[in-house]
């Protein structure tokens, strides 16, 4: 009798051995397969990610105005070397262009300005903003008719017009909480100095 229990409690231990090794060898393959298909996933989302940030910028950088107006395919792109606005005087970092778009951007401490000309398209596209503002008003600048958009009205952050076949854009940007905005003095000698 003590023969048939001590092979019935060998039989148990072999049968939880062999369980548990069935275990450990099923676990193991599963995480083998989860780490594998984990790679994977990593790998092909890098491989995604690479091909997301593998758009090429479509700016060029340029070392004048006028280089921009040029790159841009445009007939001319004139603006001034430094700016007085909003009681600060702007020097300009960078003139660049796209297809149809030529820019010079200003800056003054964490301010800038931003001055575009583009040919071919509405303001909305030329300045890409799109932001709502509460307030939006009409300047008259040599008798041209500049759209204003700012805060409120008489501080604008956001200045567009047309002239011909030409659109043009100003935009101001500045740090959350920091006022930068163009008054009516800003906006008619910026209008007047950019061709």
């Amino acid at each position: 009798m003590r023969a048939v229990r001590k092979g019935k409690a060998m039989k148990k231990l072999l049968v939880c051995i062999a369980g548990a090794l069935l275990a450990l060898s099923i676990a193991g393959c599963g995480s083998g397969t989860q780490a594998s298909s984990s790679s994977s996933s990593q790998g092909s989302s890098a491989a995604g990610s690479s091909e997301s940030t593998a758009i090429a910028n479509p700016w060029k950088d340029a070392a004048t105005a006028q280089e921009a107006g040029e790159g841009a395919g445009l007939e001319g792109f004139s603006t001034m070397d430094k700016v007085n606005v909003a009681g600060d005087t702007m020097s300009v970092k960078s003139y660049t262009y796209t297809d149809g778009i030529a820019q010079a951007l200003y800056e003054q401490d964490d301010k800038q300005l931003t001055v575009r000309k583009g040919k071919g398209m509405n303001t909305t596209e030329l300045a890409g903003d799109y932001n709502t503002y509460a307030s939006t008003w009409t300047q008259n600048v040599k008798g041209l008719n500049v759209t204003c958009m700012g805060a409120e009205e008489g501080k604008a952050q956001h200045v567009e017009w047309t002239l011909d076949d030409d659109v043009y854009a100003i935009l101001c940007s500045a740090p959350d909480g920091k006022d930068f905005s163009l008054d009516e003095g800003d906006i008619q000698s910026l209008v007047m100095g950019i061709q």
